[in-house]
């Protein structure tokens, strides 16, 4: 599985993926003292991606309220999450 953590100009942030995601996603935490994001699915068990966030793009993060999940294949999206952005410190 390949995800990119995308972050646009004005503070939007998406995940690319090229692989489908377990389920329908609900929300996405970032937690603060492992810098990984946990994934909320309304029928699956919660999922960390194996994308850790670096230390540079960690205060873009804090300040966002929103995510894009998006799953990519062949180039174009066929499916794709507008989610909030949690931010727990556990």
């Amino acid at each position: 599985m390949s995800m990119d953590l995308i972050i646009s100009d004005t503070g939007q942030m998406m995940i690319a993926s090229n692989r489908p995601f377990a389920g329908t996603v609900s929300s996405v935490d970032f937690d603060l003292h492992t810098h990984f994001l946990i994934v909320n699915y309304t029928d699956q068990k919660p999922q960390a991606l194996p994308l850790p966030v670096q230390d540079r793009m960690i205060s873009d993060i804090l300040t966002a309220a929103r995510l894009i999940l998006a799953y990519f294949k062949d180039g174009f999206p066929v499916e794709g999450f507008d989610v909030p952005l949690v931010h727990i410190d556990v």
